[in-house]
């Protein structure tokens, strides 16, 4: 395996890197469950949000304490509670960090697209690491490889992966996650289809369109949700991104695409449907997987997110070893 500096795309890995990213997930969680320690106390890492964040801040910064580095520098609302609310650049963020001592990786979220690219080319001259959690609607590969990882658990039988059939759903059009996975899942293991499902006029974006037909794969379109989980072993649900439309009435678009345990139970026991979200769910607004639901045995939202923990302990491992 070469020599990894930043973690920014899906589009960086290899099959074999993925496969054995996932070897190293499994040791990570074993050593995680066992409470070994790993210490390096030279090591430092800085967590840069400028975005808000619960699942992915927070598995970083327990990767961070089971692994045993130290959090250098950790802030959540950078935009605000930083000097970027004095005006302070990115790139001059960035430098600044690299030129401290210790700092080995910055983890950055970023609401513009291409962030994470520009923070790399000023932190890798420093031997620096990036890591994109998030660069607007672009990508958010290191939420893809749990996904990922996650369908690979899961999988019944020990099913190929590239026999695995997914669904992705709600806002298909904006999620960075749907992004990142479609174009992971599809370049590593190469299904031979991946199904959507979604409002009407909501569309994968043509780049992920044009990459999965790159790679052979066919997509396949359901009109609602019930049609979709009775094809799929994997639905993959996601949130209203209420940030990217100009309406905020988006209640009635997205009403039949929400997850209950009605529909959970509608489904006949020898289909193997599971869900997937890469939360939050929006419980305000949209509530597209109710309280009901997300504790039904077909839902495994919650180990999903859990696993955030051990591929980025595995991640974090890789980079600075």
């Amino acid at each position: 395996m070469k020599k990894i500096l930043h973690i920014l795309s899906i589009q960086q890995f290899t099959s074999s890197e993925v496969l054995k990213i996932f070897h190293q997930t499994c040791q990570m969680e074993k050593n995680a469950q066992r409470s070994v320690n790993l210490r390096s106390k030279s090591k430092g890492i800085v967590l840069l949000f400028y975005q808000p964040s619960t699942r992915t801040r927070a598995s970083f910064e327990l990767a961070s304490h089971f692994l045993g580095y130290r959090i250098l520098y950790s802030t959540e609302a950078a935009e605000f509670f930083s000097s970027a609310a004095k005006g302070e650049s990115l790139e001059d963020t960035i430098e600044l960090f690299s030129n401290y001592p210790g700092v080995k990786v910055i983890i950055l979220r970023h609401p513009e697209k291409g962030s994470a690219d520009r923070a790399a080319k000023i932190a890798g001259p420093y031997g620096i690491s990036i890591i994109n959690a998030g660069d607007g609607a672009n990508e958010h590969p290191t939420q893809a490889l749990l996904d990922l990882y996650t369908i690979y658990k899961l999988r019944l039988n020990q099913k190929p992966m590239k026999q695995i059939k997914l669904v992705v759903a709600n806002d298909i059009e904006h999620s960075r996650t749907i992004r990142s996975l479609c174009l992971l899942f599809a370049k590593i293991f190469r299904p031979l289809e991946i199904g959507v499902s979604a409002p009407k006029n909501i569309n994968l974006a043509k780049d992920i369109q044009n990459g999965l037909k790159d790679s052979g794969v066919k997509i396949i379109k359901f009109n609602d949700l019930k049609t979709a989980a009775l094809w799929a072993d994997f639905l993959y649900m996601t949130r209203p991104q209420i940030e990217y439309y100009r309406s905020k009435k988006l209640a009635k678009k997205f009403q039949h695409f929400r997850i209950s345990k009605d529909f959970l139970d509608s489904i006949p026991q020898n289909y193997p449907c599971q869900i997937l979200h890469p939360m939050p769910i929006d419980s305000k607004n949209f509530n597209e997987i109710t309280d009901e639901a997300r504790h039904h045995p077909r839902c495994q939202i919650f180990q999903q997110a859990r696993n955030g923990i051990y591929i980025r302990m595995a991640l974090l491992k890789m980079l600075l070893k």
